[in-house]
């Protein structure tokens, strides 16, 4: 009984504090991502960023950078479902993306990718910094929010990024 108490009590604590705490796993109107991804520090013309921004209606928007100074950007609208948009905040609310804190870690990595994502809910915002203390699944999110975009959309922007880097001249050159 002793336990069974210690672990009912643990439960609250840890439920409590979350801004999502006691909510449905129905999508709330006010959502909101909005995900962030950055290649690895290359010379230019191979850097690339991309952001996705998605609403509780399912619009939303894919911007694709092609260099550090975001003068080159590529945008596509996006449609996304209800039912796939709640299938994505359920997996959020799994996986603890609206259940946890997300502190950075100490010391960040040199080189690499780096994504981050921010989330609105019920009036609460979460943030998840590029190098959280403990990761947890959050790669599972992130390839879900990625494949909110449909693949011809991937493959276009991946088009456009070779034939740029082909055309691409360095200062100087001619």
């Amino acid at each position: 009984m002793k336990t069974l108490s210690s672990f009912l009590l643990f439960s609250v604590l840890l439920f409590s504090g979350s801004p999502w705490a006691g909510k449905p796993l129905t999508l709330p109107p006010d959502f909101e991502l909005d995900y962030e991804w950055h290649a690895a520090t290359v010379p230019p013309p191979h850097h690339f960023e991309y952001t996705i921004r998605v609403i509780a209606d399912g619009r939303g928007v894919i911007n694709y950078f092609l260099n550090y100074d975001n003068t080159s950007v590529w945008t596509e609208s996006l449609a996304v479902s209800k039912d796939t948009l709640e299938k994505v905040y359920r997996l959020m609310t799994k996986t603890g993306v609206t259940t946890k804190a997300w502190p950075e870690a100490g010391r960040h990595p040199v080189g690499g990718s780096t994504q981050w994502l921010k989330v609105v809910a019920d009036k609460k915002t979460v943030s998840i910094p590029a190098f959280p203390r403990d990761p947890g699944a959050i790669q599972e999110v992130y390839d879900a929010i990625k494949a909110l975009v449909p693949q011809p959309v991937w493959d276009k922007f991946s088009g456009l990024r070779e034939e740029y880097i082909k055309n691409y001249k360095r200062t100087g050159e001619k």
